[in-house]
């Protein structure tokens, strides 16, 4: 889920899950997601 700001709101979108409110909580996977399954899986970073 995405993290609220005081100065911001929701605007600042984070997180490796987008929520689609308007669209009954669809939930797509952002880039970041699949950035943190592919350094999960490999255990880390190479180093």
């Amino acid at each position: 889920m995405d993290n609220w700001s005081w100065t911001n709101a929701y605007k600042n979108r984070y997180g490796f899950i987008a929520v689609d409110l308007t669209q009954e909580g669809k939930r797509t996977i952002k880039k970041s997601g699949y950035w943190f399954k592919e350094v999960s899986d490999n255990n880390g970073f190479d180093a």
